[in-house]
């Protein structure tokens, strides 16, 4: 999807102009060194979306190869993982009592 085309699915929602002043801002301010990751996973497909599992300290990571990680952001490994779907995850979230993903 390009810029323009997610600029226009955003303007439809009404927050293009939050889009456009965090860019603005963003590109005012000096670039952040990234902080040191406490700990580093491995997944054997690229990563396609990322999610907090609410009323926990896990991780949900959809991958492209159609699993889903799940991971406890301490551990070189990931605690689990799925295999819900045949086409890659474009997107995972978690109710808001975490139980489902």
């Amino acid at each position: 999807m390009s810029a323009v085309t997610r600029r226009t699915a955003l303007a439809s929602l009404g927050i293009a102009g939050v889009l456009a002043v965090g860019a603005h801002a963003r590109a005012a301010q000096a670039p952040a060194v990234p902080a040191p990751p406490s700990a580093t996973i491995t997944l054997p497909a690229a990563i396609t979306s990322l999610t907090a599992i609410n009323t926990s300290s896990l991780v949900a990571a959809g991958m492209a190869d159609g699993r889903v990680a799940i991971w406890n952001g301490r551990d070189a490994a990931p605690m689990a993982l799925l295999k819900p779907h045949d086409a890659r995850v474009l997107a995972v979230g978690s109710t808001a009592d975490g139980r489902d993903l």
